[in-house]
């Protein structure tokens, strides 16, 4: 209410004004929220009064985007866990390519089944102690059943140290582990030892077994190794042969050396080795010589025998010990003998003795 104060003359005046009493509060409230059409103005209408305002807002919609990037999926690893374990799937990639890896729990494992068979011939197997043994029928897998190769040495059952599989009955029977020893009965080896074959027993094998000697021709220098035992070496030309250590070749080792041809070969020993106490030895057109080691735990030394074919017929017998000749008719044979005794048989005669 307005109130007017009219002055008639001019004249001081004062005024004191009391403040009025507080009004009520006022509030605000949200009233609805509309989505406007894209590109139209947002607006706010008081749907209420001045003291109780209630807001109503119209918002409009924005614009469409541009379509943002495609996103990828990829499958990382998967893992089996155990059945206690939760399933759990995790990205190690990206948001935009995401690579998950799987954890998959495996399942309890089931109750064993039950299965109860009869007895007897079921075809190709015989089942018994209801069907807890089973036996594949002898006649039932053949070679249409199994293929080439398809049996390898590790499903074949264990053998026994030192065995071999042999049939040994006489007729056609399953395979048996045989020893070292039954395996030189098959064989008809009677060698002490379990060595079938020997360098004491080799030339009479050789000779059972009708082999014929093994003869290596050489026309340029050559080195004797141990896998030389018995051989002949018909050698041609000028050269030297070099044996192997006496040690190395071991007790009773031997082998033939002829020259077949016109020049000279030279028997050359080991190191300082001796052959019939000389640093080598000389063969000349049509000589030939057997080289020998001498028996026992240590050789370190060989002895010979000698002979002409082409001159004479001499033949020289070098080494230590005692030489017994006999059986043979030999005419006039030359006999040369460094020490120990001769024993010759009636139709031998002895030239000469150092």
């Amino acid at each position: 209410m307005a109130t007017k104060l009219v002055l008639k003359q001019p004249s001081a005046l004062k005024l004191r004004f009391q403040p009025g009493a507080i009004g009520p509060a006022g509030d605000i409230a949200i009233g609805t929220v509309t989505t406007g059409s894209p590109g139209t103005p947002a607006d706010v209408v008081n749907v209420g009064s001045p003291q109780h305002a209630i807001l109503d807002f119209t918002i409009p919609e924005g614009d469409k985007g541009d379509q943002g990037d495609a996103a990828t999926i990829a499958v990382g690893t998967v893992t089996t866990v155990g059945p206690s374990d939760p399933a759990a799937v995790t990205n190690s990639g990206t948001s935009g390519a995401a690579v998950f890896d799987f954890e998959i729990p495996k399942g309890d494992k089931g109750d064993p089944g039950t299965a109860t068979i009869a007895d007897g011939d079921k075809g190709d197997i015989t089942t018994s102690d209801d069907g807890d043994t089973w036996e594949i029928n002898a006649d039932a897998v053949g070679e249409e059943e199994i293929g080439d190769d398809a049996v390898t040495n590790a499903k074949l059952a264990n053998m026994a140290a030192n065995t071999f599989k042999v049939n040994n009955t006489g007729d056609s029977a399953d395979p048996v582990d045989a020893t070292v020893p039954q395996v030189k009965t098959m064989l008809g080896v009677t060698t002490a030892g379990d060595a079938i074959l020997t360098a004491a027993d080799a030339p009479a094998q050789r000779a059972a077994l009708s082999l014929a000697a093994q003869v290596a021709a050489k026309t340029g220098a050559y080195s004797v190794v141990a896998g030389d035992y018995g051989k002949t070496f018909a050698a041609s030309g000028t050269w030297t042969l070099a044996l192997l250590a006496a040690a190395t070749a071991g007790a009773d080792f031997w082998c033939e050396i002829r020259n077949t041809g016109t020049g000279k070969i030279t028997v050359d020993p080991n190191s300082t080795e001796l052959v019939n106490g000389a640093a080598t030895l000389t063969l000349y057109r049509g000589d030939a010589v057997i080289i020998i080691t001498p028996r026992g735990t240590s050789p370190n030394r060989y002895g010979s025998v000698e002979w002409n074919t082409g001159y004479g017929g001499g033949i020289s017998v070098r080494g230590a010990g005692n030489l017994s000749i006999s059986g043979y008719d030999v005419n006039a044979a030359r006999l040369l003998y460094n020490a120990g005794n001769i024993a010759i048989g009636a139709r031998y005669e002895l030239i000469g003795q150092r």
